[in-house]
């Protein structure tokens, strides 16, 4: 990973795991919507969804999610419903195997992808051209420049502020561009993945297997790979995640399924738009009548 990414990626979860931002056992315990589940009905002191917490009942043999605002400020600071906790887990882990991670659906959303990154790859490949000619012009302005001053050192001073400061101004842009070119190139070289039908029908079984039976709080480590966020209304649940982690796991990303969790930045937003889809089809969206 790039290192600037990796620091930017550590400080933004330290920055939300901190004690006066998120409970400990929301960062650390094994429910397995803790950290997803965001109530649609009312926001935080940030303006963020208020998160979603358990409370338990008749000495723990009952399990309810509840807004976090009703449950630590007042039962008027929030309308929405207390929900059994095995009804919202059972519901969002079926609609994710059905919407999400069944073969047809497995296939359609990475064909939203490759599409996608289709898009991406012209863009690409016409910012490669632009920076191409913009390090052309650099250098060659220098060589105009450093030429001006060996025929005329009367009239051009190397010394003189504005001279100075026009090299200054080119060799930066030279560096930056030297820069920037090989990373798109790079880019440009990650062809197309050739995905077969038995891959997809793996990843999707073992997938599922692993949400459904595996230890609580690894399956709630393999969700939060898949899904964002879970808005729990007070008729409907919304869930939201992206297509990128899928492509990991049925291109068999090393250590994907191995026995420890793999972990890496999602890069996933939830959807506002009125038709419940990203532009850029990066991005799926469910949701379900309760």
């Amino acid at each position: 990973m790039d290192p600037t990414l990796f620091l930017a990626t550590v400080q933004r979860r330290l920055e939300a795991r901190r004690p006066t931002r998120t409970a400990p056992r929301v960062v650390n315990g094994p429910t397995l919507l803790t950290g997803l589940a965001k109530c649609d009905c009312c926001t935080t002191e940030q303006g963020e969804r208020a998160g979603m917490m358990l409370r338990t009942g008749k000495s723990g043999q009952y399990r309810y999610l509840v807004c976090a605002n009703r449950a630590t400020k007042s039962v008027f600071a929030c309308t929405a419903p207390e929900l059994r906790m095995e009804q919202v887990d059972e519901l969002v882990l079926s609609e994710v195997e059905r919407r999400v991670l069944a073969p047809h659906r497995v296939k359609a959303l990475l064909a939203k992808l490759f599409e996608r990154r289709d898009k991406d790859r012209q863009s690409t490949e016409t910012e490669l051209q632009r920076q191409r000619e913009a390090l052309k012009r650099a250098e060659s302005g220098l060589r105009n420049m450093f030429a001006a001053i060996a025929d005329a050192p009367d009239l051009i001073r190397i010394d003189d502020p504005l001279t100075r400061e026009q090299i200054g101004l080119l060799n930066r842009q030279r560096a930056e561009l030297s820069a920037s070119i090989p990373a798109l190139q790079d880019r440009l070289r990650s062809g197309p993945v050739a995905i077969s039908d038995a891959q997809i029908a793996t990843f999707s079984t073992q997938m599922r297997q692993r949400l459904r039976h595996a230890d609580p709080a690894f399956r709630r480590q393999w969700l939060h790979l898949f899904v964002d966020e879970v808005i729990v209304g007070r008729t409907e649940i919304t869930i939201s995640g992206q297509n990128d982690a899928l492509l990991k796991g049925v291109t068999g990303k090393p250590d994907f399924f191995g026995p420890v969790v793999p972990s890496f930045d999602r890069e996933w937003r939830a959807r506002r738009d009125s038709n419940s889809r990203h532009p850029d089809s990066k991005s799926w969206f469910l949701s379900e009548q309760r």
